[in-house]
This record gives C-alpha cells, structure tokens and sequence, in this order.
C-alpha cells in the first residue's frame, strides 16, 4: 500500500498533492486507497482463483505471496494452488452456466469443503503474523493490554 500512494503521489500533476500526507491528513489518503482498492477487488473479484487471491493479498497487505501458506506436509503449494483453481472453475460453471460439464459428486464437495477449511486457518495464521511484524509497537502494546484487561 506504501508503494501504490507513493507512485500516485509522484504521478501527481499536482506538485503539491505531497502535502496531503501532512498532520493526520495521511489517514485519509490512506482510507482513500484502501476504499479504491477494495471498489477496484470487488468489481473484478468474481472468480477467486490462486491468482486473484495473491494479487489480492499482496496490493491490501503486502504479502508477497499468500499462497505460500497453502502448503503441508502431503500437498504442495502448487498442487493447492490447482485444486482451488479447479472448484473455484467448477463453481463457476454451474453458477454461470447452471451446470458443470460433469456430474459434481458429494465427495468432491466434502473434499474441497475440507481444503478451505485447512487453508483458512493457514492463511488467518499468515496474516496475523505478517501484520504484527509491521504494526508499529505502540499498536502492539495497545492491543496486548486490552487483551490482557489493562485499558
């Protein structure tokens, strides 16, 4: 998020668009790219596929790749990556065209019902640590003494 205000504040016609950023005003320029981002994943966000889900990742956060956490001990990353892509163009095809190509069977509900669910957990875990490491201390300690009951 850093380097896409930067790159607008430099493309800025406007030499001055700089002093947006002064006294607290950074909050809106940053909730300002936050709602474009979010408008702009919405609008184009239809088909959740490996792909979609990084540049995702990595425009509102910064992860460099979310899809690094898919993996364990029996499933590669890449294999992962293979089976959303697979029910999330499955699931497009009964959605767009009422039916898929095949029959969907009950396991292969219950299997990709139990990727997301092993996943999930993984990216959640990901996120967490990866927002912790760039939250400023101050946050940190602010958040860890409501937790503990101390403001």
């Amino acid at each position: 998020m850093k380097k896409r205000i930067a790159k607008r504040l430099k493309d800025d016609r406007h030499q001055l668009a700089v002093w947006e950023l002064s006294g607290d005003g950074w909050k809106n320029v940053l909730k300002k790219n936050l709602d474009e981002l979010q408008q702009s994943y919405v609008r184009s966000f239809n088909t959740p596929k490996a792909r979609n889900l990084q540049d995702l990742y990595r425009e509102s956060l910064g992860i460099k790749d979310i899809t690094s956490s898919w993996a364990r001990p029996y499933m590669t990353r890449d294999k992962a990556r293979k089976k959303i892509d697979h029910f999330v163009t499955l699931r497009g095809s009964i959605a767009h065209r009422g039916r898929a190509k095949t029959s969907v069977t009950k396991d292969q509900c219950g299997n990709f019902l139990a990727l997301v669910q092993d996943i999930v957990p993984r990216v959640d875990e990901h996120v967490r640590k990866h927002v912790t490491a760039i939250a400023p201390v101050r946050v940190r300690r602010r958040r860890q003494d409501r937790w503990a009951g101390r403001g």
